[in-house]
């Protein structure tokens, strides 16, 4: 291609010179040529080759502009997390993950028609039938024996934090927080509200906050113990010169917020099915298979009550939840393996 325009051009500029000596032998001044070649040049070759053709701009924005910019973003977008104090400098976009990840198999939840509402569960019935089959299930009496549901609430949790400001700290940089459709970004805004903003007067919220401060799980443990019909294992966050203490467990997840939508629909990346307890408030989870399994699998609907507790695989299900109105919502959680 290259080969055959370059001589296309040698074509133009010979025919170009001997049009020019034919004009001057005819008495056509230098200065009606300048205009004619003026008004005509755009459509040349030799200005297409000098100027930037659609082609070599095309070209020129996809292998030069366009990574030059895609590097300084990263670049700069790694900065900023840094700057943040986030524990990860780069997250990969929830729909990308989506798109890359592998397939579902379905035959996880082709049989499931609905989530059972159980309780006095053996350890040994968990296991076998849900533990790890993708089954969900409400679990009734989970939290009975718990101090949690009369001790949790907005302003526990406010003197809690406030009485430990380091822990605000460690929660950025070793856990996660989620702002979901609030302007609340992150524990120290959460727990520096005006009082309206707090009985949701100014706007409604709802966060969900992932605990990172040792000192923050400890003191939680002391009014709620792990699921009586979860085996006992050796967590992941563990390390091994400092494992839980019996009857201290490792709390995940916090979630809270007013009436209203809580977690839009999405899917989790935890590596583990998990565990949430209702320990304020009512609140109604949407399950959804994979996009793959739609034909295969049914969506399903559970209601979850104050002191109940659902056990679900959010690393296959699609969930979003929706408080009932009444009352605050509270709910704590963490995976089992």
């Amino acid at each position: 291609v290259t080969r055959a325009r370059d001589r296309k051009m040698v074509e133009f500029q010979q025919r170009l010179t001997t049009a020019l000596e034919e004009a001057k032998e005819n008495g056509v001044s230098d200065i009606a040529v300048r205009k004619i070649l003026e008004s005509e040049l755009p459509s040349l070759p030799i200005y297409r080759k000098t100027g930037c053709s659609i082609s070599r701009c095309v070209y020129a924005f996809i292998f030069y502009l366009l990574p030059l910019v895609t590097f300084i973003l990263f670049i700069g977008y790694g900065v900023w997390n840094y700057a943040q104090g986030y524990p990860c400098y780069y997250f990969v976009p929830e729909p990308l993950r989506e798109i890359l990840g592998p397939l579902a198999d379905c035959n996880f939840c082709k049989e499931i028609d609905h989530v059972p509402r159980l309780s006095e569960l053996s350890n040994v019935e968990f296991i076998q039938k849900y533990g790890f089959t993708g089954q969900p299930i409400v679990v009734t009496d989970a939290t009975k024996s718990w101090k949690a549901s009369s001790v949790f609430s907005y302003k526990f949790f406010k003197q809690l934090y406030l009485s430990r400001p380091e822990s605000m700290v460690n929660d950025k940089q070793n856990g996660q927080f989620f702002q979901y459709s609030s302007n609340i970004r992150s524990i120290y805004e959460l727990f520096n509200m005006s009082e309206d903003s707090v009985q949701f007067r100014n706007e409604r919220w709802y966060v969900g906050w992932s605990t990172g401060d040792g000192e923050i799980r400890n003191e939680l443990g002391k009014y709620f113990s792990d699921p009586y019909f979860v085996p006992r294992h050796v967590s992941e966050f563990d390390s091994e010169e400092e494992e839980e203490e019996e009857g201290e467990p490792f709390l995940a997840w916090i979630f809270m917020g007013a009436p209203g939508p809580g977690a839009s629909l999405h899917i989790d990346h935890v590596g583990s099915p998990s565990w949430q307890a209702q320990l304020v408030g009512r609140k109604t989870w949407t399950l959804v298979p994979p996009p793959e399994c739609a034909n295969v699998c049914k969506s399903l609907n559970a209601t979850i009550n104050t002191g109940d507790m659902i056990v679900v695989d959010t690393d296959r299900w699609f969930h979003s939840t929706y408080i009932h109105p009444g009352s605050i919502s509270i709910t704590i959680g963490s995976e089992y393996d």
